[in-house]
């Protein structure tokens, strides 16, 4: 199993990570910009010095993950070793009903209802006149 120092320096070869500019050595796992987006996207202002423990806390995450994988008799990180559960899209339509608003599709199932009962009410008077 490749440790994460491994990971980290081969992940920077590849082209993956940066290195902080502020600690000589210290790759990070995410990218800045991104974080901080999330962040700003929250409503909240984040500190340069905050990067570094970030950093330190995915690491730590990624190894718990990493124990669960090789308890699993695994060699691949899958979703059910992060814990994060599936999250699903919630919508009224089904899968066929791909884009249709909702709106159409009771109306539809309104005049279909309507077209049935009418459709009962005539085959009971066919078979009431003979």
């Amino acid at each position: 199993m490749m440790s994460i120092t491994t990971y980290l320096s081969l992940s920077k070869k590849q082209g993956g990570g940066e290195i902080c500019p502020h600690k000589k050595g210290v790759n990070m796992l995410l990218k800045k910009s991104e974080v901080k987006k999330l962040i700003r996207d929250e409503g909240y202002r984040i500190s340069p010095d905050s990067y570094e423990g970030i950093n330190r806390a995915v690491e730590s995450t990624i190894k718990q993950m990493l124990v669960q994988v090789a308890n699993d008799n695994m060699k691949t990180l899958m979703m059910q070793h992060t814990g994060a559960r599936t999250t699903t899209i919630e919508s009224n339509s089904c899968s066929r009903c791909a884009n249709i608003k909702s709106t159409y599709i009771r109306w539809a199932k309104n005049v279909q209802q309507f077209c049935a009962d009418e459709a009962t009410i005539m085959f009971n008077r066919l078979r009431g006149q003979r």
